[in-house]
């Protein structure tokens, strides 16, 4: 057992932070939502400022940082209008990383959040959930019994 985790931690040095994953196609937030469930993984939530540095260096890294200047992740105020939470367990964002004067609903249509670079900086903004955009999935973290 312990020969197959040092395998598998040598494996993703070698390879990155496999925690991560940007497919090569836009979608709206619930169809996101949708295909990494199908990956078996869920779209990245970020609690904290470790994880967005994580989420940043890897786009950074990624073959698509060229390309991608949105991502959606797995927050939203779908529930209940202005009170934003984490699709995978409900609990409200206790880190944000709001752009300057966001989440703002404009129109009243913005339910859904993205994570933006904008100004050689990542923030976050709320924006209409059926717009096609670039998404980012993380693996799941599985308890061992």
């Amino acid at each position: 057992m312990r020969v197959l985790v040092l395998l598998l931690f040598v494996v993703q040095l070698i390879n990155g932070d496999r925690r991560f994953f940007i497919p090569s196609l836009k979608a709206n937030w619930y169809k996101a939502v949708e295909f990494c469930t199908t990956l078996d993984k869920r779209l990245a939530s970020i609690e904290n400022q470790a994880k967005s540095d994580a989420i940043a260096q890897y786009v950074r890294e990624s073959d698509k940082f060229a390309n991608v200047s949105r991502l959606w992740i797995g927050a939203s105020d779908l529930a209940e209008e202005g009170v934003f939470t984490w699709l995978h367990n409900e609990q409200l964002l206790t880190y944000t990383l709001w752009n300057e004067n966001e989440p703002n609903n404009n129109d009243k249509k913005e339910h859904c959040v993205e994570l933006t670079y904008h100004t050689g900086k990542w923030f976050w903004n709320d924006m209409e959930c059926a717009y096609d955009t670039y998404f980012i999935c993380e693996e799941i973290e599985r308890q061992c019994l």
